[in-house]
């Protein structure tokens, strides 16, 4: 057998031949680089093209020219195509093809530089175009400063199936596009979104920008102020921006639930009822508040109510049919004597941020509130800012109660199922009661709507060296319960402060004053078992809106005790403020409030049934005087100096000396 090769070996090579293959490999690999910038910078290249009444296929051969790609279909796939006029302006490769190929029996893919057009397949609703097809996206997200963002959420956009991808820690992504989505959302806490629009495979890097709105808020910590982007602690702060869209009265009602940890449960549904505030829960065996700071004056917050279950031991029981209702001192919140209006943020400080700076008495949380100052202005030009809310409240909702049919089937069967007849005692079932009537309890006691009316006017302005601020308020209040009565309260807030040219000394002085009168009956009216009495009974009220005695008790005769509160609330503080040198900061603060109070509350002899002789001993009257005073001077420095890259570093140093005097006077009587 003879066998013979195809390879035979490189005869031996002259010098001079092999210097040549040597000039040839370098001129090759010239040329291999060459090709691949060529072939990267026309793949980039955008279509411009502008044709009338042109063939499709000199068309395509024209964008094959113009785009570096190559195209493939059969022969006559366009027979029969029509004549096409076109305008296309920079235009990328897959959206020009989308606008030539617009009828629906055809396809196109792009693979790389080659573009596959055939017949689309005619099961399906119209042609798959490109955009429709699998698009693969990489690239990396950073920072202006080219940091990488690792935990980028990246979200598919468009009508496809939903698709979610997250940056690994070098910042890099890789997203893969289905049907129907054709851009990308990149989102990240700190950073403004970004959206992009993906038509076709490619390598996309990301620059997100700093919501510095987020990063960069004003936080208060007490004697200092800090940033999120910088603050180590435990702390959250809102807005006056955010406070103004919750349109209520109650400070404590604008932060609700808006605030992680932070529990507030108003007490009762009565117009400046109190509040239980809560921060990280209960924590201790007593129910103690955290501490209020209202521009750096120790506020008393807590409920003014100092004998919330009644004076004297408490009031006389009507009969086991009265309910569970309770009738107290109204009380309330003290902070229902601040005007939201003039609040400019609060901070709520938790753990360490509390304690580190207040002590035992932040062992609760701390609450800072920091009203509006007048701010500085060159041109000297003052604001007038007048706001008018007019509101309306109802009940939200009912407990949903049997009808009567249903209540009397249910009734009978549990009187059947206990082997018992119907006795006296059953006048639900015994004729008693009507069995057609039927009513809603709990809807009784309640009025159809309470009308709600506040106005606010603030005056400001200033000058390069000196600020000033005048505000005035006023709140007027219905009820939603049938007793009646209403919550009115204004106030006058005046701010002056001035400096000097070379802003080393400043001076603050701060006053409020708000004057409160609440006529509403402290009874939580909601809360009474009465509302879930058999249907069928008799209504609590006569036509003409008198109470009903005629089964010798009403649970609702409470409706007739007269009250009348009246609280008001001064709050003032000087702060002097002189800066030596660059970062050191001597400052004093002097804060004073007193918060007084005068409540009455009157058990006539209509709460009782008539025909009760000794409703004349059981008639009484209460009287509370009470008195809250707090002054506090609290000297301090602070030294603030940056390190480089490493970030800031602050030293405070400081004293505070508190003096609260709490003065209360109790008198009741009866018959």
């Amino acid at each position: 057998m003879q066998i013979s090769t195809l390879y035979q070996p490189w005869p031996a090579l002259t010098r001079g031949r092999h210097k040549l293959l040597k000039i040839m490999k370098i001129f090759t690999l010239i040329m291999l680089i060459c090709c691949v910038q060529v072939s990267a910078s026309v793949y980039s290249q955008n279509i411009s093209i502008s044709e009338k009444n042109i063939n499709i296929e000199d068309l395509l051969q024209k964008i094959e020219i113009q785009s570096g790609h190559t195209f493939f279909y059969n022969s006559g796939l366009f027979k029969n195509y029509p004549l096409i006029k076109i305008k296309l302006k920079d235009v990328p490769l897959d959206e020009a093809l989308a606008k030539i190929l617009s009828r629906r029996e055809f396809e196109f893919h792009v693979v790389n530089n080659t573009v596959v057009i055939n017949k689309a397949d005619p099961k399906l609703p119209g042609a798959v175009l490109a955009e429709n097809a699998p698009i693969l996206v990489t690239g990396k997200i950073i920072t202006k400063d080219g940091s990488p963002l690792a935990g980028v959420t990246i979200t598919a956009i468009g009508t496809g199936p939903k698709q979610v991808w997250v940056s690994d820690l070098s910042g890099t992504y890789s997203a893969t596009l289905l049907n129907g989505n054709n851009g990308l959302l990149f989102s990240y806490l700190g950073y403004f979104s970004k959206e992009v629009k993906v038509s076709r495979s490619r390598n996309m890097d990301i620059t997100l920008e700093e919501n510095n709105s987020q990063l960069d808020q004003v936080q208060v910590l007490a004697y200092t102020t800090t940033s999120k982007r910088l603050s180590t602690g435990n702390s959250f702060t809102i807005t006056s921006e955010e406070l103004a869209k919750s349109p209520v009265p109650n400070v404590l009602q604008m932060i609700q639930n808006k605030v992680p940890g932070l529990q507030i449960i108003q007490n009762t549904g009565q117009v400046g009822g109190s509040f239980n505030v809560k921060i990280r829960g209960i924590n201790g065996f007593n129910n103690v508040d955290p501490l209020y700071i209202v521009d750096g004056v120790p506020y008393p917050a807590g409920g003014t109510n100092f004998n919330p279950n009644g004076i004297s031991g408490g009031l006389p029981t009507l009969s086991n049919n009265r309910g569970t209702g309770t009738l107290a001192q109204q009380g309330g919140n003290a902070l229902n004597y601040l005007n939201p209006e003039d609040i400019e943020s609060i901070d709520i400080l938790k753990d360490a941020d509390a304690t580190a700076i207040y002590g035992s008495r932040g062992a609760y949380g701390v609450i800072l509130i920091t009203t509006k100052k007048g701010s500085l202005n060159k041109n000297g030009t003052p604001s007038l800012n007048v706001t008018l809310d007019r509101g309306l409240s109802v009940v939200g909702s009912f407990p949903e109660l049997l009808g009567t049919a249903d209540y009397l089937m249910l009734r009978r069967e549990a009187l059947k199922n206990d082997g018992l007849a119907v006795g006296a005692a059953d006048v639900d079932l015994n004729g008693t009661y009507p069995l057609d009537a039927e009513t809603n309890f709990s809807k009784e006691l309640t009025d159809s709507k309470a009308w709600s009316n506040r106005v606010n006017l603030r005056y400001s302005g200033g000058t390069e060296l000196t600020s000033y601020s005048v505000s005035g308020s006023f709140n007027d209040q219905d009820n939603v319960f049938r007793s009646g009565g209403y919550n009115r309260d204004g106030g006058l807030k005046v701010d002056l402060g001035t400096g000097t040219k070379d802003k080393k000394f400043n001076l603050l002085v701060s006053t409020l004053f708000n004057s409160t009168v609440n006529t509403m009956v402290p009874y939580e009216f909601s809360g009474d078992a009465a509302t879930l009495r058999a249907p069928n009974g008799p209504s609590f009220f006569n036509l003409d809106g008198s109470l009903n005695w005629n089964l010798n008790f009403n649970p609702y005769s409470y409706i007739n005790t007269s009250y009348r509160g009246v609280t008001n609330n001064l709050l003032g503080n000087t702060t002097l403020m002189y800066k030596p040198i660059k970062g050191l900061t001597i400052k004093a603060l002097v804060g004073y409030n007193l918060l007084t109070g005068n409540e009455l509350r009157q058990v006539p002899t209509s709460v009782f049934p008539p025909n009760d002789l000794a409703a004349t001993a059981k008639a009484n009257s209460a009287s509370n005087v009470y008195n809250i005073r707090t002054w506090s001077f609290e000297p301090y420095a602070s030294y603030s100096t940056a390190m480089g890259k490493l970030g800031n570093i602050t030293a405070i140093a400081g004293a505070t000396y508190q003096d609260k005097m709490i003065y209360q006077n109790q008198i009741t009587g009866t018959g």
